[in-house]
């Protein structure tokens, strides 16, 4: 029989408790407990907590009235009720009473947004909220128009979802326990009109859908480990962190290759712009022209420090960093701790920092990223024309011994442009011997979250030269620092890409990685995956992904390659 309208609620939010609850001891922060009995339809054991404070009864109250006499006063008030099922606790609230819930009890983190999964189908998705991974909060609403299908989103491999929204037709068998719509995050609060036996009926259907292995709709997405629901997990991150820090040796050398480097995407410049890190820790200022330098020195202060995971980390939130610029600009200074990149593993697990804030990948991120990491187009070096990378060859001596070799060396030639707040290099190789392609090459010997400025460094040229009339006019004129340099023949080539499509531009991603702990899988393969197996760690995979597709959103094909002699297996 359906409940009168004046004897339910139209909102229910419920979250599951991280630990069972004994009913009896349990209490909920300045409320009053108004029952307390066993329901018999569910045979579920409960307490109902209502606030009484004021002089006007809530819209909700409605649901309770045949449970209690008790009646609340309050326009802002709230109800809690805690529910125990065979195995947990689940709390339902109303009102403002998730306010006195999460100050009383710990809860499952993410508890909604696990539930909802195995809810709704691709059809019923309404929205959904993610966070940018990057370190800016990027925060997303959408609204979809069609069948969505966050399994083709590759927007997806570098987000955090927080929220999802879905609703149902009243053919929809859920429609009945759980409600009309539902909304997801750490709870899953319904909407639907709810008797006092609906909402225990929904609180069964709640906790048979979370213990079931049912998978439901996959998400490939990155988790955030929340400091609130995790400490335990993020002190031993942190103390992992300190670990990788104090690899780095006095001369600035690294041992054990730590996959960290030192970037903010919300400073709003290439990291390999930097000429100088400016380092504070408690009164003493150093300055630094590397970002291994600034690690060497963080290992030596923390080598000082008291032998306790504790004051160790304390340590590294003390320092502060300032950096200049190639055009003199200077940042503010900043916790030196929300420049930290890279990974860290922890129990065979793959983890990564950015912005201060650690993230996680699941399983079906991992396989996701993988895949779409083959998609992305690998060519042997040769076929750009690139030769192979001589011992103790730095950056510079590699890219120039390819002058007069068919390729354009641009490496060091600066474009300037007004909109920009520094200058920008086009690529450090031009290869446009084959009219109908023509490569832009960005070289760089490195491997793990140093790969970022390298990344970074592909896009916003690609960027400039697809926006900018003023950045295409300087390239094609050879209006760039050092331009003199530059031959004839390299200023004709510079002038030809004039009149050529964006579908013939490619961004090639060259990269020289010696380590030999990073051989490749095969010894002549044609995939990403293969041949660059060790160079690429999670946090460069989730940066490489990102940055393709914002290049190929601008109309320019990518590839990757891997600069020889580079490690085999023995």
């Amino acid at each position: 029989m359906m409940a009168e309208k004046n004897d339910t609620t139209s909102r229910i939010t419920v979250y599951r408790l991280a630990k069972k609850q004994d009913l009896v001891s349990a209490s909920v922060p300045d409320y009053e407990m108004v029952a307390s009995d066993t329901e018999a339809t569910t045979g579920f054991e409960y307490t109902l907590w209502f606030s009484q404070f004021g002089a006007y009864t809530p819209n909700w109250y409605a649901a309770f009235k045949g449970v209690t006499k008790k009646t609340p006063k309050a326009k802002q008030s709230g109800f809690v009720l805690l529910v125990n099922t065979s195995g947990a606790t689940y709390a339902c609230t109303g009102g403002l009473g998730y306010h006195a819930l999460l100050d009383g009890f710990d809860i499952e983190p993410r508890f909604g947004i696990t539930l909802a999964k195995k809810i709704i189908g691709i059809a019923n998705l309404k929205g959904l909220v993610q966070k940018d991974a990057s370190g800016i909060v990027n925060s997303l609403d959408r609204v979809f128009r069609g069948i969505y299908n966050p399994q083709g989103d590759i927007d997806n491999l570098h987000r955090v979802l927080t929220n999802l929204r879905a609703s149902f037709q009243k053919d929809n068998p859920k429609y009945a326990a759980i409600g009309a719509s539902i909304r997801a995050g750490d709870s899953l609060a319904a909407n639907g009109a709810k008797d006092f036996s609906g909402i225990l009926t929904f609180v069964k259907e709640v906790d048979q859908l979370w213990r079931s292995k049912k998978k439901g709709l996959a998400f490939p997405e990155l988790e955030h480990i929340n400091p609130k629901h995790s400490a335990g997990l993020i002190d031993r991150l942190n103390k992992a962190l300190v670990d990788e820090i104090a690899k780095f040796q006095e001369d600035g050398a690294e041992t054990d290759s730590p996959d960290l480097f030192l970037d903010n995407i919300s400073v709003g410049y290439l990291p390999d712009r930097v000429v100088e890190y400016s380092v504070s820790y408690k009164r003493d200022t150093s300055r630094w022209p590397t970002y291994q330098d600034v690690f060497a020195k963080m290992a030596e202060v923390i080598a000082e420090a008291e032998p306790t995971s504790v004051s160790r980390f304390d340590v590294v939130k003390s320092f502060k960093l300032r950096l200049t610029f190639d055009d003199d600009s200077t940042s503010r200074p900043k916790p030196l701790l929300q420049y930290i990149c890279g990974d860290v593993v922890l129990d065979n697990e793959a983890y990564f920092i950015s912005n201060g804030l650690w993230y996680k990948a699941n399983e079906d991120f991992i396989k996701k990223i993988n895949a779409e990491l083959d998609e992305v187009l690998y060519q042997p070096p040769g076929e750009f024309g690139l030769r192979a990378w001589a011992a103790n060859e730095d950056e510079d001596s590699y890219n120039n011994k390819h002058a007069g070799k068919g390729l354009v060396v641009l490496d060091r030639h600066l474009v300037r442009v007004k909109q920009e707040r520094g200058p920008v290099e086009f690529c450090d190789l031009l290869d446009s011997t084959d009219t109908k392609n023509i490569y832009m090459i960005h070289v760089k010997k490195a491997s793990g979250a140093e790969l970022r400025a390298l990344f970074a460094q592909g896009y916003v040229s690609a960027q400039l030269y697809s926006e900018s009339d003023e950045f295409r006019d300087n390239v094609h004129a050879a209006k760039i620092d050092r331009g003199s340099s530059l031959s004839k023949k390299d200023k004709r080539a510079l002038a030809a890409l004039k009149d050529k499509p964006r579908r013939s531009f490619s961004v090639v991603y060259a990269i020289f990685d010696d380590s030999s702990a990073h051989a490749p899988k095969k010894a002549s393969a044609a995939r990403v995956g293969d041949v660059l197996t060790g160079t690429l760690t999670l946090f460069a995979k989730i940066d490489l992904l990102f940055r393709v597709q914002g290049i190929r959103a601008l109309g320019y094909n990518v590839a990757l390659t891997r600069i020889k002699p580079y490690p085999r297996k023995s």
